[in-house]
């Protein structure tokens, strides 16, 4: 299903989501829409980028009337936290003033409070899987700023920026969805293409390892019986 959505820069990227078997189920890939080769050398700040055209495309696919959104998690332009996939789909993110955050991760060391309230209900009725590499955490000295910001267009100094803010994300998150059962700082997958797996965990993903979706969802293991 061919669209155009909100790329990691802010400007309109023609991509994709897709339906399999029966249409019950939607592949989103985070890459397609907020992937590093969609950042141009020249404006590689990830403090700046964001997640937002995520958001927009489970949002679309939510609209076929599927019943499982797997979310991949690859490369990624964002550190973000999920930020901008979670205002797509109808949080507001707000400052100490009561204002919304702008895109990027450096916003939120701004967050004080996330108003949940027009977050997409049809989220509820709908499994949310992401296929993500589990040894990416969200938070601490192997958190995802540190480890990936570098490669991203990060300075040493943004790099602590994003960590700080990243670290205030997990914080409010975890106490304004009533996140339980998820350490959004270190669990595994939290720091999934930027963090992107801590936001949607935050609203009742399940993060997986990338191979057990193959195995488990896509029927790999029939597939290469045949």
């Amino acid at each position: 299903v061919a669209l155009a959505a909100t790329g990691p820069v802010g400007d309109p990227v023609g991509t994709h989501f897709a339906l399999l078997g029966t249409g019950d189920t939607a592949v989103v890939e985070m890459a397609a829409v907020a992937g590093l080769s969609l950042v141009p050398r020249a404006l590689r700040d990830p403090g700046a980028t964001t997640t937002y055209g995520v958001g927009e495309l489970i949002r679309a696919a939510l609209g076929t009337g599927v019943r499982r959104v797997l979310v991949g998690c690859g490369d990624s332009g964002t550190s973000d936290g999920g930020a901008g996939a979670l205002q797509a789909l109808g949080a507001r993110l707000l400052d100490a003033d009561g204002f919304e955050l702008g895109p990027g991760g450096r916003e939120l060391n701004r967050l004080v409070r996330i108003d949940p309230c027009g977050l997409d209900a049809r989220l509820k009725d709908t499994e949310l899987l992401v296929a993500c590499n589990p040894y990416n955490v969200l938070c601490g000295e192997r958190g995802v700023a540190r480890v990936f910001g570098p490669q991203k267009g990060a300075t040493p100094a943004q790099v602590e920026e994003l960590s700080a803010g990243l670290e205030n994300w997990a914080r409010v998150l975890t106490r304004d969805l009533g996140v339980v059962g998820t350490d959004l700082r270190t669990g595994p997958g939290t720091g999934a293409s930027g963090g992107l797996g801590a936001g949607l965990a935050a609203v009742g993903a399940r993060l997986l390892p990338r191979f057990d979706v193959l195995l488990g969802h896509l029927d790999l293991d029939a597939r290469l019986a045949r």
